[in-house]
């Protein structure tokens, strides 16, 4: 991690989290070090873990409920499409037009000239060493155009696959980090 902090300003903006049974950390670029993330929900958006943003904290909420039940990776992707954006005097000012910043506040973008979500992940680890991981991809015009799932089992420090299944290759696209 401190190699990362170290050549950091050598990348365009972007966020790491990196953990292991124990502990997980976070760091961007955008901030000073990196710091041990407490237990709890989290919400990270194009700016550092938990800003405050109207989507950060509506999808933190949604995702708060979800804990209540068993992981089901459908009620997260429902929670993560939600394109319904925040009304003017919610929003943050990241100097963009007031009319991008509410496009660009729904929790799932859609394109804004080329701009928009490209990929939502549902990833579960669960205390007997289960590891689930769903991912859709979106086209430009905002269309499913791929998904991906794997499930895991880590074995004495090890993983093997218990059952993958793939609908398409994993897309070629980074996370969206807005």
């Amino acid at each position: 991690m401190r190699l990362v902090e170290k050549r950091a300003a050598d990348y365009n903006g972007f966020s790491l989290l990196v953990g292991d049974a124990g502990s997980m950390f976070f760091f961007s670029n955008r901030g000073e070090r990196a710091t041990r993330v407490a237990p709890g929900v989290h919400g990270l958006s194009n700016h550092l873990l938990d800003t405050p943003w109207p989507k950060v904290e509506k999808a933190k909420a949604g995702f708060a409920a979800l804990l209540d039940g068993p992981f089901d990776f459908e009620a997260v992707f429902g929670l993560l499409d939600d394109t319904g954006r925040a009304s003017g005097g919610e929003l943050p000012s990241t100097g963009v037009s007031l009319e991008l910043e509410e496009r660009l506040s729904a929790i799932r973008i859609l394109a804004v000239g080329g701009y928009g979500t490209r990929c939502s992940t549902a990833l579960c680890f669960s205390q007997d060493g289960r590891i689930e991981f769903h991912e859709r991809s979106f086209s430009e015009e905002g269309r499913v155009s791929g998904a991906v799932s794997y499930r895991l089992t880590l074995a004495q420090g090890t993983a093997r696959a218990s059952s993958p299944r793939a609908g398409s290759p994993p897309p070629k696209t980074p996370l969206p980090a807005r």
